[in-house]
């Protein structure tokens, strides 16, 4: 029995068995989480280890050489990599993808625990993360008002953080700008000095006196009682009350020889909204969770506190947020699946111009797609580009099935046979090549889905959907298409108005037409395989003038601009600076909705950094586009005198793990000179490149040092070890905590330093005094050096060895060119004995050309096996697959002509037409086969099937091609990243249509004579 035929006489059991997958797929929709883009999991994991007070040399050699020794000799490691900056060193391990990241995580934990010993005191417990995509920053709330900035951090900690880390999805809240409460213990050096006391006394008298600690148990008859020993301070009198050990002196307390005050601790980072100083709390989402869900519920909580916070003369802002971005795009790819469908359908009513027809093949797209949304939810998919794109590009090909099904349907019909058999017959006869074609498609995806490297782990949903979703369209095309044909579709004896008759005139007349044009191309073979020849030399022509780049650029309407000062600018000079950069962007530039700058905070640690978030207004809001208005602040300020300012895309993979820009060049050895010296020349020779910008280094020398160099011979004599020497000098300049003061459940620091005034006065420092191994005090005079210095500000290390990186931005160039050029300037410029390569995005599009290339092989060779299994023939699929390398005229042709670059979307959108342009082959070769073996001739059969399948042929082309024109216009929020794909794939089908309509013949009589 035909497989039709089961349908076509149980109707009910064929809506059923469509109906099972869409009403999973109906409950699942609301289910689905929304987001940018998938979550990936990379086994990367981030080790952040603080050190106060440790300048970056120290930093490498105390803190990372001791992690990276532990961690090196892990199995799978790909890259080890650290950034050491004052008193801060961020360690990268990438694993490869094969790693199971919570396994290498622990593994990591493990080692880090095994070496804490040899770290330097003071260092703080190392933070252990693993990156994930998923969990980078997605809003941020900025609080400010006329209120002091201790009770601000107290409102945006104990108020807000609090609040919106219960929101369901939050990962976790950073906060930045804050000045936290602490209790601070000023030294008076002379009188310090005058009493015989060392810093060392004054810390350890607060730690001694400042505990409460268990005592034990105590039973009373049946009764048991726990004992404690209270000595907390509650207060800074109470510290300042504390006795200091001193057998000359034995009543002097604290507040003898310090001031004792209840402020707040020294302002490291600084946060303001558009000129106003705020308090910035950053929100993570964790992973796997639904962006615009969290982002909803963190304004519906923004909303219920902005009146508290009001009372107390504070107010809240939601400057950034990426839900707004992922929710337009969203929407407008679902517009665009809506409107690709619309005109898929009017094709269908236009060539067939009966609506039963029409509304029996349109019905595979609604079914096609809800079906897919279960097999989304089942797998933890959501929406975002990839499974959005994967649906709007797919929606001529979900219908395909259904119109050949269809179009069969009705030619038998036309010959009179009933509507039943017309159904059964026509399904029979087209049931082979609806398998060849959809197993196509479905081969071509597969290895999409199963690509190498990080781009495969993105492109797995894209492969997945797709798949799924041709799946279902065949299932459909031979169970419910069938069974509602036999039921509605009548033959068309009726008569017809001027309309119908003319357009079927016309397509009568293409038909005739094309097979003259068959006739011709197999009485003129030679010729025929001459014009295709010159045709293919023109698409390598085309291959070779389309420029390569990672992704094309996207409008998001949010860019950052960084800003650096020379090393050793505080805070507040830097916040001065920057904030005037911000103003002037707010004046200049209409469209700008807000600007959220960030000093010394986040990603940037160090004073003399900040960045400031720029949010614009939707795209088509604005008469300029985000990458048009990138290039004015360039022009404006990137000859600024006294700071570097570069403007930056904010990137997918971003966040504090890896850099945004583009162009990543290392040039790694041992000399840490020598790198500056030639990653300095190679940028004077970028700079002559037009379309690299922002070019800078991740090298930075020049800060100012004060170094206290101690006489060994000197301190030995004195009895004074080095370490007592150390310690002193950082008790007195760093401000380290020595203990700790609670305030309910609150606990802030009690930190030890001299005032600011005296630290200034670098002379005086010396005439401290140190503590001997005797007990004695010892003048620092006695036994340090003090000299004036410069120092790194930043040391950078891959595999362990010294690395500087040249970055560079890209301004009207592709990341393929670009790196192509910074390859050959490298070669002229730095010595053999380096060594050099690129990371970041030109590493990745490099990896992921050669993923590509190999998924490109396989989709080819699973189309020949499909197809050779299915026509029992070695050669009939050769004949079909003639039609791929047709296909790259229109595809590289497309994009020479509209500007586009050749991005991996588009390389998979070549790929995707490996599938896609054997459907005509097979549809006429399948056709000529039925033919030849009802004994018709070689040249007989061909015109016939030519003539048969035109109309199928062009009907699902044309469907195919306006189904991904929404797409291919651009028009939607982030269209520009989709639509090169889409011209890709159109300018595919129609060169591959035309072309193969005459090949295929010619190449069919060739090897079936």
């Amino acid at each position: 029995m035909r497989i039709a035929d089961i349908f076509i006489k149980r109707p009910v059991f064929a809506v059923m068995l469509v109906m099972v997958p869409v009403v999973f797929g109906v409950l699942s929709y609301p289910r689905l989480g929304v987001d940018l883009y998938p979550d990936v999991d990379f086994p990367v994991i981030t080790v952040t280890v603080l050190y106060p007070g440790g300048d970056p040399e120290t930093m490498e050699t105390k803190v990372s050489d001791p992690i990276e020794e532990a961690i090196n000799s892990l199995a799978g490691i790909k890259a080890l990599h650290s950034t050491n900056m004052e008193g801060v060193s961020r360690i990268t391990v990438e694993f490869q993808l094969e790693v199971a990241v919570d396994s290498a995580m622990q593994d990591v934990r493990d080692r880090i625990a095994a070496v804490m010993g040899r770290l330097p005191r003071g260092t703080q417990p190392p933070i252990i993360r693993k990156f994930d995509v998923g969990s980078e920053p997605i809003m941020s709330i900025a609080l400010g008002g006329n209120v002091s900035p201790r009770e601000l951090t107290k409102l945006a900690d104990k108020v807000v953080r609090e609040r919106v880390q219960r929101v369901t999805g939050v990962g976790g809240v950073d906060l930045l700008g804050g000045s936290e409460r602490e209790i601070r213990v000023s030294i008076d050096a002379s009188k310090l000095v005058g009493l015989g006391l060392t810093v060392d006394d004054i810390g350890s008298a607060i730690r001694s006196q400042n505990l409460s600690m268990p005592a034990g148990k105590l039973e009373r008859g049946n009764h048991e009682l726990a004992i404690k020993t209270l000595g907390e301070v509650k207060s800074a009198a109470e510290v300042g009350q504390i006795l200091l050990p001193n057998a000359l002196y034995p009543d002097v307390h604290i507040s003898d020889v310090a001031s004792v005050t209840d402020g707040v601790e020294r302002k490291r980072s600084a946060t303001f909204l558009d000129g106003k100083p705020a308090i910035g709390l950053v929100i993570r989402k964790q992973s796997g969770s639904n962006t615009v869900a969290i982002a909803h519920d963190v304004h519906k909580v923004v909303d219920e506190l902005r009146p508290l916070l009001a009372k107390k003369g504070a107010t809240i802002a939601i400057p950034t947020d990426n839900a707004t971005y992922i929710e337009r795009a969203i929407h407008d790819v679902q517009r665009d699946l809506l409107t690709g469908s619309a005109l898929a359908v009017a094709i269908i009513l236009l060539f067939l111009r009966d609506w039963r027809a029409t509304l029996i093949s349109a019905l595979a797209l609604p079914t096609s797609v809800i079906s897919t949304f279960a097999v989304m939810r089942w797998l933890g998919f959501s929406f975002n580009h990839l499974t959005t794109l994967g649906l709007s590009i797919s929606v001529g090909i979900l219908i395909d099935d259904a119109i050949v099904v269809i179009e069969n349907i009705h030619r038998h019909l036309d010959k009179g046979e009933p509507p039943k058999l017309a159904a059964s017959n026509g399904t029979a006869q087209i049931f082979l090549a609806v398998l060849a074609t959809t197993s196509s498609i479905v081969a071509v995806f597969v290895p999409i889905a199963f690509m190498h490297g990080i781009v495969g782990r993105f492109m797995y949903q894209f492969g997945i959907t797709v798949s799924v979703a041709v799946g279902v369209s065949m299932l459909v095309s031979v169970t419910l298409t069938p069974m509602l044909s036999s039921r509605f579709l009548h033959a068309k004896h009726e008569r017809h108005g001027r309309v119908y008759q003319g357009i079927e005139r016309v397509l009568l007349s293409v038909d005739r037409s094309y097979g003259r044009i068959i006739a011709w191309a197999l009485e003129h073979r030679a010729l025929s395989c001459v014009f295709v020849i010159l045709a293919l030399g023109l698409s390598v022509l085309a291959v070779l003038n389309v420029k390569a780049d990672f992704l094309p650029p996207e409008d998001r309407a949010q860019f950052i601009v960084n800003v650096e000062l020379p090393a050793g600018n505080s805070v507040a000079t830097t916040s001065a600076f920057v904030e005037k950069v911000a103003a002037d962007l707010r004046t200049q530039v209409a469209g700008i909705d807000h600007t959220f700058t960030t000093v010394g905070g986040g990603g940037r640690p160090q004073s003399n950094q900040a960045q400031v978030q720029v949010s614009l207004s939707p795209a088509r809001e604005r008469g300029y586009s985000q990458e048009e208005l990138m290039g004015w602040v360039r022009g404006r300020f990137g000859k600024t005198p006294g700071a570097k300012i570069t403007v930056q895309k904010i990137e997918i993979v971003g966040g504090n793990t890896f850099r945004a820009q583009p162009i990543q060049f290392y040039i790694r050895g041992g000399d840490l000179d020598e790198l500056a010296q030639v990653s300095d020349k190679l940028v004077v020779e970028l700079a002559k490149i037009q379309g690299l910008v922002d070019l800078d280094t991740t090298y930075r020398g020049g800060k100012p040092e004060l170094n206290f160099e101690v006489n060994r011979d000197a301190a030995d004599q004195l009895g004074v070890p080095v370490v007592s020497v150390a310690t002193t000098v950082r008790g007195l300049l760093a401000g380290d905590s020595v203990s700790e003061i609670k305030d309910g459940i609150d606990v802030y620091d009690i930190t030890v330093q001299l005032p600011d005034a005296d630290k200034a006065k670098l002379s005086s420092l010396g005439n401290l005094q140190v503590r001997s191994l005797s007990g004695a005090p010892v003048d620092l005079s006695n036994i340090v050096t003090i000299t004036h210095g410069k120092g790194h500000s930043q040391i950078e290390r891959q595999a362990r060895q010294r690395q500087i990186t040249v970055l560079a931005g890209l301004q009207g160039m592709a990341l393929g060119e670009a790196s192509k050029l910074v390859r050959e300037a490298a070669a002229r410029i730095v010595p053999a004995h380096l060594v050099t390569g690129f990371v970041g995005m030109a590493d990745v599009m490099n990896e992921s050309a050669k993923s590509m290339g190999i998924s490109l092989f396989l989709a080819v060779a699973m189309v020949y096996m499909i197809l050779a299994s299915l026509f029992d023939s070695f050669m009939q699929p050769l004949n079909i697959m003639l039609s791929l390398p047709l296909s790259v005229i229109g595809a590289f042709g497309g994009l020479y002509l509209t500007g586009k670059t050749l991005s991996i979307l588009v390389m998979i959108g070549v790929v995707m037409l490996m599938g896609l342009v054997t459907k005509n082959a097979i549809l006429l070769v399948d056709f000529a086969n039925h033919r030849r073996a009802e004994g018709k001739s070689v040249k007989q059969a061909l015109i016939e099937a030519g003539e048969a399948r035109l109309r199928p042929i062009l009907m699902t082309t044309a469907a195919m091609v306006f189904g991904m024109l929404p797409v291919a216009l651009a028009w939607s929020e982030g269209g520009e990243v989709r639509a090169p794909m889409a011209i890709c794939v159109i300018g595919g089908l129609l060169t591959s249509t035309l072309l193969t309509l005459v090949i295929v013949p010619v190449a069919y009589s060739l090897t079936n004579r």
